[in-house]
């Protein structure tokens, strides 16, 4: 499963590539061995300084604040990928209260994030979310049974594999889980061919075979890692480079065509949410779409072809008319993006015609559970309304298109810089609209 920033799974863009060379001077970081807090389960709270500097795969011991020295082979193809740098794996078993954390990834990005290993800087509100602190006192998967407080349990589940069960009533908004990486894999070493198959797979192998017994048994066997980080894995950034990600619990969350959660995940936090888009009853499975939101049932029949299986929910299983009525609305959906997009540029439409699309698409929006997809109706909302003048209507879409983006990204979401131009623009308009205004007086 990867991610989209509009709740969707495996959706991995390729990013700018970050060429630095394997010989480069790797920025060292301090931290330190966990000093626990009183609180129960303990969370580290300090670091005693040393060095973090990767090691080579000779050096026997283990530089902190990593639990093993960091492994870092040769590439199988050295001439494979000019300045493309290699990966080492990084392991430390203390991370997030014991559970560890495998790193596959190159020592500069691996050093990067050595502050965010702390588990003193985790946010009070993720940190004592009872799907944390339940777990910590039972951290095998299988053991879940929905008694001790998390509000859910992992099971299996007919014909579709291990899934995720409420146990009790969520409502609309509530944080229903918060889960940490217990693997990262740089997109790029999954995808080239600097190391072979063999050496791939022996990498990924240490880097879970090292991780503590119960996480490590968690993930399944070693000899799939690969295929379970590649159906399972949700995409993350680190430094602006994308990395697979596989949570203990979160990965087990299986594909709805109508999601009741979607997640986000925080990367100061190295933390990931997965919030209730509508109230969640006792029994439900939990469900998030690894197709984009919106998508007609054809396209995400084809996009969920990447993950081997054809979507039998209860949406693709409707009668015929009542999917092509959806499919109808879907489609009409994005035509007036486009009108909407299209008239901020050149002004084509008025007041009036703008009022009745924008209460057309919400209509949609509303009808299909579709409100995530409102981070980008928001802001071409606003661009119509601006290009007519409207100041008032525009900025109340531009305040709504920032609500949404902070909720279903968080507060480092990935359109700051757009919504900061938006702002921007909007308050030259004001100015333009007011020096009118001086005018006629």
């Amino acid at each position: 499963m990867v991610s989209s920033n509009h709740c969707t799974l495996l959706r991995v863009l390729v990013a700018a590539a970050f060429f630095i060379s394997s010989q480069s001077l790797v920025v060292c970081y301090s931290t330190t061995t966990s000093s626990w807090s009183s609180r129960d389960p303990p969370f580290p709270r300090k670091l005693l300084t040393t060095n973090t500097c990767p090691s080579s795969p000779s050096l026997p011991a283990p530089s902190l604040p990593w639990s093993h020295a960091p492994f870092c082979p040769p590439p199988s193809n050295p001439n494979i990928g000019g300045e493309v740098p290699d990966d080492c794996v990084f392991i430390v078993t203390t991370f997030r209260a014991s559970q560890g954390l495998s790193l596959v990834t190159t020592p500069d990005l691996a050093s990067s994030i050595v502050s965010f290993l702390d588990d003193g800087f985790v946010s009070v509100r993720l940190r004592d979310h009872p799907s944390v602190s339940q777990r910590q006192q039972d951290t095998s998967t299988e053991k879940h049974d929905g008694r001790n407080g998390m509000g859910y349990t992992v099971k299996p589940l007919p014909g579709r594999g291990k899934g995720v069960l409420a146990t009790r009533r969520f409502a609309k908004h509530e944080t229903v889980m918060v889960d940490f990486p217990a693997l990262l894999v740089r997109f790029d070493f999954l995808n080239s061919e600097r190391f072979d198959p063999s050496a791939q797979r022996g990498m990924l192998e240490r880097a879970v075979r090292r991780l503590p017994r119960e996480t490590r048994d968690a993930i399944i066997g070693t000899d799939v890692v690969r295929d379970v980080i590649q159906t399972n894995a949700f995409g993350v950034e680190i430094e602006g480079v994308n990395h697979m990600a596989l949570f203990l619990h979160g990965s087990r969350v299986n594909h709805g065509c109508r999601p009741n959660v979607f997640w986000r995940y925080s990367h100061r936090d190295m933390a990931m949410e997965m919030v209730a888009l509508r109230e969640i009853k006792p029994g439900d499975e939990i469900v998030h779409s690894y197709a984009p939101l919106g998508y007609t049932m054809q396209e995400r029949q084809q996009t969920l072809e990447a993950w081997g299986f054809r979507c039998r929910c209860e949406m693709c299983s409707a009668p015929a008319g009542q999917i092509a009525l959806s499919d109808r609305r879907r489609e009409r959906m994005f035509e007036i993006h486009s009108t909407l997009g299209m008239a901020a540029e050149s002004a084509s439409l008025s007041k009036q015609r703008i009022d009745a699309l924008v209460r057309e698409a919400m209509g949609i929006i509303e009808v299909e559970e579709l409100d995530p997809q409102l981070v980008a109706y928001h802001e071409v909302f606003a661009r119509a309304y601006m290009s007519v003048g409207d100041v008032s209507s525009a900025r109340s879409h531009v305040m709504a298109a920032e609500e949404k983006w902070v909720y279903y990204e968080g507060e480092e979401h990935s359109n700051i810089e757009q919504i900061k131009r938006l702002w921007e623009e909007l308050d030259g308009l004001q100015e333009e609209v007011d020096e009118d205004d001086d005018d006629e007086d």
